[in-house]
């Protein structure tokens, strides 16, 4: 987690080019965010586990977990 302030006040100061982000302080940003004041901020939907194989692998280890938790 960033400070959204200080990461728009980076990127206009050029100490970093830009960022990616897909979680922020408040989720779902709002409108007037700070953050879409800025050109080189680039914002995707939390959807980091959302492929094929992330969502394959998290049913497996709940499955496990569901298991263990049974047997014991």
């Amino acid at each position: 987690m960033i400070n959204e302030k200080d990461l728009v006040e980076a990127i206009n100061n050029g100490n970093i080019a830009g960022a990616g982000l897909d979680v922020f302080q408040d989720e779902s940003p709002k409108k007037d965010n700070i953050l879409w004041s800025v050109d080189n901020i680039i914002a995707t939907p939390h959807m980091g586990a959302s492929t094929y194989e992330s969502l394959e692998r998290m049913v497996i280890g709940a499955s496990k977990n569901i298991i263990q938790v049974l047997n014991h």
